[in-house]
């Protein structure tokens, strides 16, 4: 069995987006291409306290705790570090993955170690996330912008000596590729994809009677559908615009249905719509969910943020059948609604008789089942990360 050793900064612990991306891409290498993965990971005592979910595929994990002051940090950091270098004079490793703020100080002393392993940069997003959603206290503020400059700086230094990244599109593969010179550094584009890419038409049909039935929703109403939170990027008060735009069409009997963990706050947005659901289901409930739905809005705002981003939802959203709305600012989800006819591209500016035109053309919810399978299989860990295995002889 080859091994990885993974050093991370991120939520590897506790249920979210990293998470998700990280836990699948490791169940993937393991029960693939028989691949285990030990993680360090270096984080808060309180999400080592929290954690609620396992990584599972055979890893082992190490966590390295720190509280909320900047000594206890820095010996976190270095205790961590101090762990990865006993790894890697003790035991073998095909190669080490860096993924988090701070790992790419670890690479100058990885390679006095090794010379030969390769490090590869686990990257989920762009530094200047940062800056263009910086909310909260002015301490908050100032904490992130100096975060912001120090991990330019991190970056600039030492992204250059790893062999390779792993990024979750290509725009942020090109966006690091134009900012830093890394054109003779492999960069696998690996998005955060689903489990299961099967499309079956007849359980999603009777997946849209039970939840239209539970809402109380008649099949012969057109339903939109919001997943996901209240944070800036996520536009969630211009998706409810839209979808109260749309409904102003006296030739449309539209219902919006709003999947949140962060329900109590949407519920006072959209007050006493009675034309708008908003409910908290579980992340597996919520995927059968979608099946109820016609058309899913995934709008985003012309930020590098989203530029480069891949929203986890857009997968789900296209193996439930809907019918994606989206903005061109999500440069490689955008490209592949076009390429492969799941959805449509609106300027915000100008949507509704986009939308409009859209809507006339009366296409079906399945008519396109081949062209969604194909956009899965394309996108799923299977054949995102073949080229990383192969290069690194990962397989046996």
């Amino acid at each position: 069995m080859n091994r990885i050793l993974f050093i991370t900064t991120r939520n590897v612990l506790n249920t979210s987006g990293e998470f998700r991306l990280i836990k699948n891409r490791t169940k993937t290498l393991y029960e693939k291409w028989n691949v285990q993965t030990e993680f360090i990971v270096v984080c808060s005592n309180k999400k080592i306290e929290s954690q609620n979910e396992e990584l599972g595929s055979n890893s082992l994990v190490t966590s390295i705790g720190f509280e909320n002051n900047p000594i206890s940090v820095y010996s976190a950091f270095v205790k961590g570090k101090r762990n990865m270098l006993d790894q890697l004079r003790n035991e073998e490793y095909k190669c080490i993955i860096l993924s988090g703020i701070g790992m790419l100080e670890y690479i100058p002393s990885i390679r006095k170690v090794s010379n030969d392993i390769p490090i590869i940069v686990d990257i989920h997003g762009v530094k200047e996330e940062l800056l263009e959603y910086n909310t909260g206290s002015t301490f908050k503020k100032m904490l992130k912008t100096a975060l912001y400059y120090y991990t330019k700086y991190s970056e600039n230094k030492h992204l250059i000596k790893a062999d390779g990244t792993l990024v979750v599109s290509k725009a942020l593969a090109n966006n690091l590729r134009e900012e830093y010179g890394l054109d003779n550094l492999n960069q696998y584009v690996v998005p955060c994809a689903i489990d299961n890419n099967n499309i079956d038409d007849k359980e999603k049909k009777l997946l849209k009677s039970y939840y239209r039935e539970k809402y109380n929703i008649a099949m012969d109403e057109t339903v939109f559908i919001y997943s996901g939170g209240v944070s800036p990027w996520q536009c969630i008060d211009k998706s409810i615009e839209i979808f109260k735009r749309i409904n102003e069409k006296k030739d449309l009997r539209a219902r919006m249905m709003i999947f949140s963990h962060q329900a109590d706050i949407i519920r006072a947005k959209v007050a006493d719509d009675k034309n708008i659901i908003v409910d908290s289901l579980s992340s597996d409930e919520v995927n059968k969910a979608l099946c109820m739905g016609d058309f899913a809005l995934l709008i985003r705002e012309n930020y590098i943020t989203n530029n480069v981003a891949y929203p986890n939802k857009f997968l789900e959203y296209v193996q439930s059948g809907m019918k994606v709305i989206s903005t061109p600012y999500i440069f490689d989800v955008a490209e592949e609604i076009v390429n492969y006819d799941v959805g449509v591209i609106i300027d915000l500016n100008n949507y509704c008789s986009e939308l409009a035109e859209y809507f006339g053309r009366n296409e079906t919810l399945i008519e396109d089942s081949a062209k969604r399978k194909e956009l899965l299989y394309s996108s799923s860990f299977e054949y995102t990360l073949k080229s990383f295995v192969d290069n690194l002889s990962l397989s046996d």
